[in-house]
């Protein structure tokens, strides 16, 4: 049976090593935090990862890519998609059906071999992974948390007589769009919860430490995700975060160069505002009234807040830009052209096979893995056929860089176009330029009074 293992971790380590370069394209930015400090590089003991649940599929691959190579985590997720081959490339990647009562199945009977399952995994010191919420949602807060990684757990450690030194991970999965193609995505690794502080109280009561222990988990997943108390002011302070994080890193001294620090300079904003209602202070308030005004006029204007944030600049600057974005829209017509179908299609796909957009990202993900290396292969072989197997290479190397710089050219166009109309419009005297600029600098005084309150 050995042989299988090693053809195993071989298949895995290549569909990971896959997957990973496919994320590393798919996302803007991607980017881990304190995984050396908090996972065992090996097996050198059980662990359960924890993470927040905020898209389908996805969210569970960016854990197994992001985690260190040498561990093959497994990792529970809805039956339904365990269907005919689908299930058996699924399970082939580690994945284990989990059964739910709407399954119209017997859940205890169903689960009990998966969970008999994770129990020998993680007495092999292997990881799983395990959603705490047992459901997916996208809004910035943690949901309440089911017992089943306590009971699992704890299933565990009786199997191996409490002397299993098992470690609960909280993971938080940070994305900036859960929909949308090349955005920004962080996952942050927490502190360890060692198990074998809760072994004497769960002797005592069983279901209680159980309790302890999904509290445990959900004040560690708190710490590594963005989690918003307040609900019913929830989209002001969403966008707030995103309006103040470079104001917010200044306080704190830190560079904006990495996601990690992005992602704390967007919490203490979030702490800081909250207390500040929770203070009833005039300037929190005012700050959650102002910014729904100043999203509402952005979006007439057509502008985006870093624009705003920025400030205008000179004609002769933009001139010079556009110049220089001029130059580069052939290279962006030849990578879009090229590119267009294994592009376009996993995104019209998503949308037809999933009404339910938390799937979106994942089919759009999986698409473009298969479909671009069937594309590529297609443009070698036909120009292989009608011309010379060098001019097919020279132009599937041409297809993938210049969808790469297609890509980026459209995000930097995005934001010239975007900082030129401003400028014009500054330039032209347009009063809602100067209104923007107004109520932008209005809630960066109310912040830093709710600021230097709350800290004092």
């Amino acid at each position: 049976m050995s042989w299988k293992n090693e053809l195993h971790k071989v298949y895995y380590g290549f569909l990971r090593v896959s997957v990973r370069f496919t994320l590393k394209r798919y996302y803007r930015r991607m980017e881990e935090a304190q995984r050396q400090e908090n996972l065992p590089k090996g097996y050198q003991y059980p662990v359960i990862l924890a993470p927040n649940h905020q898209n389908a599929f996805i969210d569970a691959v960016n854990v197994v890519c992001t985690a260190h190579p040498f561990q093959r985590p497994s990792f529970l997720t809805r039956s339904d998609v365990f269907k005919g081959f689908a299930g058996t490339v699924l399970k082939s990647f580690k994945m284990l059906p989990i059964y739910r009562a709407r399954d119209g199945v017997d859940t205890v009977a169903a689960n009990k071999p998966i969970f008999d399952l994770c129990v020998s995994r993680l007495t092999a010191n292997e990881q799983v992974l395990i959603f705490p919420e047992g459901n997916h949602g996208r809004k910035p807060f943690l949901r309440p948390l089911k017992k089943g990684v306590s009971r699992i757990a704890f299933q565990a450690a009786e199997a191996n007589n409490f002397d299993f030194p098992l470690k609960i991970v909280p993971v938080g999965l940070n994305y900036n769009d859960h929909t949308k193609y090349h955005q920004n995505f962080l996952v942050v690794y927490g502190e360890p919860i060692d198990l074998n502080q809760f072994y004497d109280n769960y002797h005592e009561n069983p279901n209680r430490t159980l309790g302890q222990v999904k509290e445990a988990v959900k004040e560690g997943m708190i710490k590594v995700m963005i989690h918003i108390t307040k609900k019913e002011y929830q989209n002001e302070i969403d966008s707030l975060r995103y309006i103040l994080t470079h104001e917010s890193l200044e306080e704190m001294g830190l560079s904006d160069r990495t996601l990690y620090n992005q992602f704390l300079a967007q919490k203490a904003v979030i702490k800081k505002i909250e207390d500040g209602l929770d203070a009833q202070q005039p300037a929190a308030q005012q700050l959650i009234d102002e910014v729904e005004d100043y999203n509402k006029t952005l979006k007439e204007a057509k502008l985006r807040d870093d624009v705003v944030r920025k400030g205008p600049n000179s004609l002769f600057v933009q001139i010079l830009k556009g110049l220089v974005m001029a130059v580069g829209a052939p290279i962006f017509a030849v990578g879009t052209l090229i590119n267009y179908l294994p592009y376009k299609l996993p995104d019209v796909a998503a949308k037809k096979m999933f009404k339910d957009d938390h799937f979106h990202s994942s089919v759009q993900m999986l698409g473009g893995m298969v479909l671009f290396p069937i594309w590529y292969l297609l443009i070698f072989l036909i120009t292989w056929l009608v011309a010379d197997w060098k001019i097919g290479l020279g132009l599937v190397a041409t297809a993938a860089i210049s969808g790469e710089f297609a890509i980026y050219y459209s995000h930097v166009f995005k934001r010239w176009w975007g900082s030129t109309r401003y400028s014009l419009m500054h330039l032209s005297k347009k009063p809602v330029a100067v209104k923007l600029q107004k109520m932008r600098a209005g809630m960066v005084r109310r912040y830093r009074e709710i600021s230097q309150l709350v800290t004092a």
